[in-house]
Parts: structure tokens; sequence; C-alpha cells
């Protein structure tokens, strides 16, 4: 039977730049969604309007970037960007239990560097090709043109 000190140290010597991997991954897709988020709420609205409707959200909501899906020029890249955050916390949450279960089975961790790369293939991938595509920085700056796609 192995003591508390022994597992934790068993625990401690698991490769911990998969830890840093899953954590830089979840930062940078966060990032990166509520960006997404932020640019399809203010597609085509005047400064003026962006600044009003932001007065009139709540704290909660800023803090969390959370916009309303009906006040948008670009209802399907809100959509999008919302099921991309979501996906991003269960994929967080279940590496960080598969980690944690490494230290037990070893034969996970063949699952779990898969899982660290469907997560950064399905949150970060998909940013770097829209933002490719969406490009227009003649008539909207520095924000994507959402017309360009098939669903704004």
């Amino acid at each position: 039977m192995t003591s508390i000190k022994e597992t934790l140290v068993g625990f401690l010597s698991l490769d911990i730049f998969s830890v840093i991997t899953c954590v830089f991954i979840l930062i940078i897709s966060e990032t990166f969604a509520r960006t997404g988020m932020r640019d399809a709420f203010q597609f085509k609205k005047s400064k003026s309007r962006v600044k009003k409707e932001n007065e009139q959200r709540s704290l909660l909501y800023k803090v969390f970037g959370i916009y309303c899906l009906s006040n948008t020029k670009a209802p399907h890249h809100m959509k999008k960007y919302a099921i991309i955050r979501i996906t991003n916390l269960v994929f967080f949450i279940v590496e960080i239990i598969l980690h944690f279960c490494l230290a037990y089975l070893s034969g996970l961790r063949l699952i779990f560097s898969v899982l660290i790369l469907l997560h950064f293939f399905i949150s970060v991938v998909p940013f770097v090709f829209e933002t490719i595509i969406l490009s227009n920085t003649k008539e909207y700056g520095k924000l994507p043109d959402f017309d360009k796609s098939k669903k704004p």
C-alpha cells in the first residue's frame, strides 16, 4: 500500500508540462472566444451605440464576457463563440481530472495527449482560420467582416 507521501511524489513527478499546456490552451482559447464575441457584438454598430449597450450590461455580464445573442448583426458567430467557450471549460475540467488519474493509471497518458491536441484543434485553430478568411481592414479596421461568411 502506498503512502500519501509516495502518491504526492508520484503526482508531482508527472509531466508538469502537460498541465501548463492545458492552462495555456484554456487561456488562449478563452481570450480568442471573448474577443470574437465582442467583435461579433460590435459588428455594424456605431461606437456610441456600442457604448450605450455596454453601459446597460450588468457587472456580472461584463466580468464573464457574456453578450445578448439577439442584439447582434452576427448571431451565428456569437453562438459559435459561446459554444466554444463552454466546450473549452469542459475540455479543461476533463483534462485536469485525467491528469489526476494519471498517477494511478498510466495507460491514460495517450488519451490525455490526444485530448490536449483535440482541445487545441477545436478551440484555437478555428479562430486562426476565421481571422484570415474574414479580415477586411479597409472597411472594418480590426474587426472581422462577418458578411464574408455564409452565415453572419
